[in-house]
């Protein structure tokens, strides 16, 4: 007798799968998940990720984040597992401490195959690598380096300033993003590699249009490896083959900085003790000071193998330490230039749309003991001197609060045993949570007016700077906490002395008006942006310059 067939077992296998998929990605998200006290950014968020995706993909993250945060609170929910907040004390403070390691989200970013201060995904390696590196980039250090001052003297009087000083003279427009990132560049392969291994892109603009044809083009497929970072090896073998060029790209682009690191290697085997003159931050020798190679001397001599130290005038190194010193420098003058260069550019678009206060900038450049004239090469502003500037310091953290180069979320994993953030309890471990500098710099509570340009709110009563408090604690250009950018001070540094140069000099005004877009996180940008000209003239006369004095009372004599 053949056996029966109950056709009710296989619905009610059927029935129970679809009850439980109902469960888990419906009921359990909406109605159950800690996470369902949290208000939904779009009505879709509880139970896909697919809004956020699509925004991230078209580059608009960082408004429609804003625009939520706007509507329904300091806390709202990305996704099924993703969260952003956007506030300081029960948010950021926590998020950004070091029980929160990063998400495979920034894995994507490594160098040559090896992983640098970004993509080091845990807080104890980034803790090893960056206590490495952190004594050259802290503020006392550069301030005092002879090496620094050295080189970025040269590169801004015998480069930048003849090459503005025949644009003024010709009254040729100037492409200044070009240009910007050329400075930035030089500046930063300078310090990592010293003057003499440094590429002269300042001078020899197409090399740089080329430098960054192939830097642009070597991560088409970023957005994707990130939000799908499990599925990043497949990404990379479509985006291999659907386009061989941007392959290419990478590979090039690598080559070039490899044979830059080698140069610095067989200027580092020359120096009898590179390592006492990089603790010191002070090199004597004029020759030394263009030619130590300060950034590479530090990483190298701290990662090295011990067989490979005890012989010092070694050019060689392990194969996979050389990837590994390279992979890490490329990053650092990633971060090193894009900054500059896209600050810079908002900058100098800023002070042409407000002339008042470009005079009163020329006005207290101006004013230091050797202001920084492209007339005198012996002319050099002391870098505290620069620093202490109140209006300069205040039109710079203006800028990066309303233009700040990584405006998008910066995200973190909750930790194990859960968390509580922003006043909501319980939420679980392995949650992407973020936040994101574009909407801490828009509270109006603590930026009146969030959406005008107005550096004078950085400035007291006294006429200072201000160097603390409440619009501090939510400035977020370079992030916060211990994984905070390691070169915030650098760009800093060469930021004003860019500024100086150009300010000091020249007066400033827009020729064409670019297309602005809102960028891409970590570098990535709106391909819509379109080129920034600027004209540039030559240096404020007398009676303009009295007039700008005037205005820089009325800059210093406190907010309005």
């Amino acid at each position: 007798m053949a056996p029966s067939f109950d056709l009710n077992t296989p619905l009610l296998s059927c029935a129970t799968a679809l009850c439980l998929l109902i469960y888990h990605f419906i009921i359990h998200p909406v109605l159950v998940s800690p996470l369902s006290r949290i208000p939904n950014a779009h009505p879709t968020s509880s139970i896909s990720p697919l809004w956020i995706l699509w925004k991230r993909f078209r580059f608009e993250d960082a408004v429609a984040v804003h625009t939520a945060h706007e509507a329904k609170g300091p806390v709202v929910r990305l996704g099924p597992r993703e969260i952003s907040i956007n506030c300081v004390k029960e948010g950021v403070r926590i998020v950004y401490a070091p029980a929160f390691d990063k998400s495979p989200w920034y894995s994507v970013m490594e160098n040559f195959g090896h992983k640098n201060m970004v993509t080091m995904l845990s807080h104890s390696s980034h803790s090893i690598r960056k206590r490495m590196l952190s004594h050259i980039y802290s503020k006392s250090y550069l301030l005092s380096s002879t090496v620094l001052a050295h080189t970025t003297r040269t590169i801004l009087q015998t480069r930048l300033l003849p090459y503005l000083r025949s644009a003024a003279a010709s009254r040729t427009e100037v492409e200044v993003s070009v240009l910007f990132s050329a400075v930035a560049i030089d500046i930063n392969t300078a310090y990592l590699f010293g003057l003499a291994a440094a590429p002269n892109y300042t001078q020899d603009l197409d090399s740089c249009r080329r430098f960054l044809a192939l830097y642009h083009g070597r991560e088409p497929w970023m957005v994707w490896k990130q939000e799908f970072s499990s599925l990043a090896g497949y990404i990379v073998r479509i985006g291999r083959f659907l386009s061989v060029k941007r392959n290419a790209a990478r590979q090039q682009l690598e080559a070039m900085f490899l044979e830059w690191c080698d140069r610095a290697a067989e200027i580092y085997s020359s120096l009898s003790d590179p390592a006492s003159c990089v603790k010191s931050s002070d090199v004597n020798d004029e020759e030394k000071k263009g030619a130590f190679p300060l950034v590479y001397t530090q990483l190298r001599s701290s990662i090295e193998k011990p067989s490979t130290k005890n012989s010092p005038g070694s050019v060689q190194v392990d194969a996979s330490q050389r990837l590994e010193i390279a992979a890490e420098l490329l990053d650092l003058l990633s971060a090193g230039f894009e900054t500059s260069n896209m600050t810079l550019k908002d900058v100098i678009r800023r002070l042409c749309q407000n002339p008042d206060i470009q005079t009163a900038l020329q006005t207290e450049l101006r004013s230091l003991h050797q202001p920084l004239l492209s007339s005198s090469k012996m002319a050099w502003p002391d870098p505290t001197a620069l620093d202490a500037l109140p209006l300069l310091s205040a039109v710079l953290h203006e800028t990066l609060r309303l233009h700040p180069p990584a405006p998008n979320g910066l995200p973190r994993l909750v930790p194990e045993g859960g968390c509580s953030i922003g006043g909501f309890l319980d939420i679980p471990s392995g949650i992407r949570v973020s936040a994101q500098a574009y909407s801490l710099h828009r509270n109006a509570e603590v930026f009146p007016e969030p959406q005008a340009w107005r550096p004078k709110r950085w400035i007291d009563w006294d006429g200072r700077f201000i160097n603390g408090g409440e619009m501090h604690r939510w400035w977020w250009a370079f992030g916060s906490g211990g994984r905070m950018c390691i070169g915030s001070q650098f760009a800093l540094y060469q930021m004003k002395y860019m500024i100086a140069a150009v300010y000091t000099n020249f007066k400033t005004r827009i020729a064409e008006e670019e297309v602005r877009g809102i960028r891409g996180a970590v570098g990535l940008m709106d391909a819509s942006k379109k080129e920034l000209m600027i004209t540039f003239r030559k240096k404020l006369r007398k009676k303009a310059l009295d007039a700008g004095k005037e205005k820089v009372s009325c800059y210093k004599s406190g907010p309005s």
